[in-house]
C-alpha cells in the first residue's frame, strides 16, 4: 500500500517512476548489519594475516641464530672460582689457610665470607669477638667449644658463634678440613692480613696474637686445644 501511494506521488508530479524498487526500513537495517558484518569479517582477516606475517618472521630469526656456531659465554665478573681468592692469594696465618671470598671491610652491615683450610690437629686459641661467626663444614671434622661446652660437628653441620662468646675450634680429622666461614660485620680479613704480613705461625703464641687482635676487637682467652693436651 505505501508503494503504490508513492507511485501515485510521483506520477501526480509528473515524474517518471522509478524502476528501484523501494526497501523498507527494517530490511534496510538488516542489510546494514550485513554489511558491518563483512567489513568487520575483512578487518578480522588483515589482522590474522598481519599476525601469520609476523610469527614466520619470528621463526626464521630463531631458525637463522640456532644455525650459527655455539659460542661459550665468558665468565661473569661476580664469580670467585675454586682455589681464587678476592685477595690475590690465600692468607697463611697461624698454620693455615683463608681464601676470602667476599670481603666485607669494615662497614656496618657488612659481611665477610672466607673459606678455611685447617691442618690436622691444629685450630687458633680461644678467643671471643664482638662480631658474629658462622661455620659450615665442608671437609673433615671438628671438635668446637662454644661458651665452655664441647662438641664434634661434621660435613654438612652448622654453627654459630654470637657476638662476644668465646669459642675454640680443631680439626679432628687425619687430614686437610674445610669450612665456610661467614662474619658479620665484615672486616676479619684484615686481622688474617696482619697477622700473614707478621708471619704469625704459631696458634700458642698467644702473646703476639693478643697484640694484634686488640686492634681488630679480637680477645685471646686461652690456648689452642692441642696445647692443653
Amino acid at each position: 500500500m505505501r508503494c503504490s501511494r508513492v507511485s501515485v506521488l510521483v506520477s501526480a508530479l509528473g515524474g517518471r517512476r522509478s524502476s528501484a524498487r523501494l526497501i523498507p526500513g527494517a530490511n534496510l537495517s538488516r542489510i546494514r548489519l550485513g554489511q558491518e558484518q563483512g567489513r568487520a569479517k575483512k578487518r578480522e582477516k588483515n589482522l590474522d594475516l598481519i599476525r601469520r606475517t609476523t610469527l614466520l618472521s619470528s621463526l626464521e630469526e630463531t631458525i637463522q641464530l640456532a644455525e650459527q656456531p655455539f659460542q661459550s659465554a665468558p665468565a661473569p665478573q661476580g664469580i670467585i672460582r675454586s682455589g681464587e681468592s678476592v685477595t690475590g692469594g690465600p692468607i697463611h696465618f697461624i698454620g693455615k689457610d683463608t681464601w676470602v671470598k667476599l670481603a666485607g671491610g669494615d662497614l656496618p652491615g657488612s659481611i665477610t665470607v672466607i673459606e678455611d683450610v685447617t691442618p690436622p690437629r691444629d685450630g687458633p686459641p680461644l678467643h671471643a669477638h664482638a662480631f658474629e661467626e658462622w661455620f659450615y663444614i665442608l671437609e673433615g671434622n671438628f671438635l668446637f667449644e662454644l661458651a665452655g661446652m664441647p662438641f664434634s660437628v661434621g660435613v654438612g653441620d652448622f654453627v654459630h658463634a654470637p657476638s662476644n662468646e668465646p669459642h675454640v675450634f680443631q680439626n679432628t680429622s687425619d687430614k686437610d678440613a674445610r669450612m665456610l666461614v661467614i662474619a658479620k660485620p665484615g672486616g676479619v680479613e684484615n686481622y688474617f692480613t696482619e697477622l700473614a704480613k707478621k708471619a704469625m705461625n704459631d696458634p700458642a703464641n698467644v702473646a703476639a696474637l693478643s697484640e694484634i687482635g686488640a686492634r681488630y676487637g679480637v680477645t685471646l682467652l686461652g690456648p689452642p686445644i692441642a696445647a692443653r693436651r
